[in-house]
């Protein structure tokens, strides 16, 4: 599918100025995540409780495979999953978690493609933070962050996040491999036959120089003559 077809936005932005040297792409992705937290559609579950209690977060662990659209309505599009785990890694009081989450995406040209996330979560107001970390597919190489917020409660089993994903691209990853990232490439490449005939020459110029060495022995003789040699 087409990129113009595509039901979510990325956005292309020229990082001239920044860039210029490695032409690289900042991609801007703005997408909505849909949870829910109970039910028979639920997308969140807490696998571990804390081993210090109700009041502590620490030690504890909570999976999501929650939806991605393309709006803040239920209604919009499904275009991926965002999928991942939480480790609760503070032993003070409230919410102090470790996240790994992988965005799934399973519409248009990008299907197939993943973006991974890491980061800590302090809490769940305001705007989270954190960093990509790479991705497969169309993504590949890719690094960049992600801000994350909570923007509504439909009900009160269910949220909508908000998520903007600033991604670099990288030359050689995926995405942005095109014709001008080749011939760069390719002006890269080393000439390998006259590379071996320069090396072939310094090996020849080598020899010519060495002093004779008697043959090689045995035992200890041996040992010395070659570390003499290096």
């Amino acid at each position: 599918m087409a990129l113009a077809h595509l039901p979510f936005v990325l956005l292309l932005v020229s990082s001239v100025a920044a860039f210029a040297a490695g032409d690289h792409g900042l991609t801007h992705i703005h997408l909505y995540v849909h949870e829910t937290y109970t039910g028979a559609n639920a997308t969140a579950a807490a696998v571990l409780q804390s081993p210090l209690g109700a009041n502590s977060s620490f030690g504890s662990m909570g999976v999501v495979d929650d939806e991605i659209r393309v709006g803040p309505d239920r209604s919009s599009q499904l275009v991926g999953r965002y999928q991942g785990v939480f480790f609760g890694t503070s032993v003070q009081l409230g919410a102090g978690y470790l996240s790994s989450i992988t965005l799934v995406f399973t519409a248009g040209e990008y299907n197939g493609s993943t973006l991974s996330v890491q980061g800590p979560l302090l809490g769940f107001t305001g705007t989270i933070e954190r960093a990509v970390v790479g991705g497969t597919g169309k993504f590949r190489l890719a690094r960049g962050y992600m801000l994350f917020k909570m923007i509504s409660k439909p009900t009160p089993e269910t949220d909508v996040n908000e998520i903007n994903l600033f991604v670099l691209m990288h030359p050689a990853g995926g995405a942005r491999v095109g014709i001008a990232h080749r011939r760069r490439e390719e002006a890269w490449r080393l000439p390998v036959r006259p590379l071996e005939a320069v090396l072939r020459g310094h090996m020849r110029r080598c020899v010519r120089q060495a002093p004779p060495q008697p043959p090689l022995g045995r035992g200890p003789e041996r040992l010395h003559r070659v570390i003499h040699l290096k």
